[in-house]
């Protein structure tokens, strides 16, 4: 009996100690699920704030005002939130990047590449991003070895065009890591996200040999010199961050950027012509424009050639382009500035506006506008005489896809004295014609939405007035920011405009203000800005944690 009762006792113990083990591990099984239930809910979270992480860093990285604008490589942001925080900073790596390298194989305006040959990929980023051929811009998914992979092209509202073999292919662009934590403290998920933003830069040019680049990737966000020597220059037009033309004074001299050093050169054109306007519509073409010498009108032509040289330029009439002469006065043939688009995408313009004047007051017309059809260079009308356009010394148009432009715009004296200008524009064979309150000097416009019309833009003058017009037209102004004569503006968006003038001026407009960059030197002439045009975002990466 005595034993039946100790096998009992011992059962009930085994019983009651099996009871324990299944009720601990019931216990630790649902904990843990518990556990795992709250660092599932924590991953979407943490997604959310790396997410919110990028939109900061975008906004810090390209705020208008510049003094509100952080650096790439000073991008610091760390916010909390109650779901937890997220921290914004540069991506490990060179940031921001700034390279270029040469396009290995040729690429046709048709149709898009499945991807980019270059003689050294190492320099770019290797997790995707944004890349200028020319003026196109392309973008890529990856680096493998000297191939870029995972193509799209004609983005940020370029337009696809035809590449040489050897044309640079050229990349400036912040990396930014956004890392969300959910929730701040002891986090259960963390996610990490990376982006591509691709960077401004600003080039200007002036008297004294003065070349100015803003937003180098030593020096963000301020000036810094990159003068190649003594020339005397009048204009500028760069292409990408690393092509870019100068012309300046005395026998044409030219100053060209290939890469990362300007080169100096001088054509042997006859006579003494100062160069007083350029244009390059592509990386296989340039035009510039000057003075007069004798009856004939000075119209140079740059075309690349199998080595790519500097000295490929001619005086028109060459290489089946030539200049008419009727109907322009022999003291009318003075060229200050000019524009060139190519609308069939072969990298070489079709249509072209070059503009000047006989200077001085009397009535009726003294400007000149001469057009370009793709073959000759010859004289088009102006606006009635009774608008008293004087020497025109800006112009610029609006691209309209594959079609001929129907929008083109203008600045110059006034014949009816010297203080006044004009600020004129065509559009679709009609003229607009303002009165300003000074002689004005350059022009620039932005067409946002892409229709072929120009929906902002600004004018500049002497004594330092500003025009800025919208799309009908409706001008505002005269708006006087500085003591100096103004001589040139680039817009690139409605709330990225530079404008340079004497006494070494630069100016910057966030859409509300103008804020003054710079100033003292050398006068400056001509301003020429890279930037994004619609939106900089050019990659966007998962890090997995």
């Amino acid at each position: 009996m005595k034993r039946q009762q100790g096998f009992l006792s011992l059962a009930t113990v085994v019983v009651i100690v099996i009871f324990a083990i299944l009720s601990a591990t019931l216990v630790s099984m649902f904990i843990r699920a518990s556990a795992y239930t709250v660092n599932l809910s924590a991953i979407p979270k943490a997604s959310a704030l790396a997410e919110s992480g990028l939109e900061q860093g975008r906004a810090n990285l390209t705020e208008p005002a510049l003094a509100d604008r952080q650096t790439c490589a000073g991008l610091a942001n760390l916010t909390s939130l109650p779901t937890g925080n997220f921290t914004v900073s540069p991506a490990v790596g060179i940031n921001p990047r700034y390279a270029f390298a040469t396009l290995s194989t040729a690429i046709a305006s048709s149709g898009t590449p499945a991807s980019i040959t270059v003689t050294d990929g190492s320099v770019f980023v290797t997790g995707g991003g944004r890349v200028l051929i020319g003026r196109e811009v392309f973008q890529y998914q990856r680096v493998n070895g000297n191939i870029l992979t995972g193509i799209s092209r004609a983005e940020d509202g370029s337009t696809s065009a035809s590449h040489p073999e050897g044309a640079l292919v050229s990349q400036y662009q912040c990396n930014m890591a956004s890392i969300g934590n959910a929730p701040a403290n002891n986090p259960q998920a963390t996610r990490e996200y990376q982006q591509g933003m691709q960077q401004p830069a600003v080039f200007a040019a002036g008297s004294g040999g003065t070349i100015l680049r803003w937003n180098s990737p030593t020096n963000e966000n301020a000036w810094e010199s990159m003068s190649p020597g003594a020339y005397e220059f009048n204009a500028i037009s760069m292409i990408n961050y690393h092509e870019g033309w100068a012309v300046a004074d005395t026998q044409a001299r030219v100053a060209r950027l290939q890469g990362n050093a300007w080169t100096l050169f001088q054509p042997s054109f006859s006579g003494n012509r100062d160069l007083y306007g350029v244009d390059a519509p592509s990386e296989s073409e340039a035009w510039a424009v000057g003075s007069r010498q004798g009856n004939e009108f000075t119209i140079v032509r740059w075309v690349r050639d199998g080595s790519n040289s500097i000295a490929n330029w001619c005086l028109l009439p060459c290489s089946g382009k030539t200049v008419s002469t009727s109907g322009t006065g022999s003291q009318q043939r003075d060229l200050f500035g000019i524009k060139t688009l190519d609308y069939n995408n072969d990298g070489f313009a079709d249509i072209g506006w070059a503009v000047g004047g006989r200077d001085g007051t009397g009535s009726g017309n003294r400007g000149i506008i001469m057009v370009y059809d793709g073959a000759q260079w010859a004289s088009s009308s102006l606006p009635p005489a009774a608008n008293r356009i004087g020497r025109i010394y800006g112009v610029d148009a609006v691209a309209n896809g594959n079609n001929p432009p129907v929008d083109v715009y203008f600045v110059s004296r006034s014949t009816q004295n010297n203080t006044q200008g004009k600020l004129f524009r065509w559009r679709n064979g009609s003229w607009s014609v303002v009165t300003t309150s000074a002689p004005m000097h350059s022009v620039s416009v932005i067409d946002t939405n892409n229709d072929g019309l120009a929906d902002f833009g600004m004018a500049v003058g002497d004594n330092g007035v500003v025009y800025s017009f919208d799309v009908n037209f409706a001008v505002s102004g005269p708006i006087s920011i500085s003591g100096q004569d103004l001589r040139g503006v680039d817009v690139i968006s409605t709330t990225n405009a530079w404008i340079v003038g004497n006494g070494g001026v630069r100016f910057h407009y966030d859409g509300s203000s103008f804020v003054l960059t710079g100033s003292g030197g050398s006068n400056l002439n001509g301003v020429s800005g890279v930037a994004a045009r619609q939106s900089p975002v050019s990659s966007w990466q998962d890090v997995f944690n």
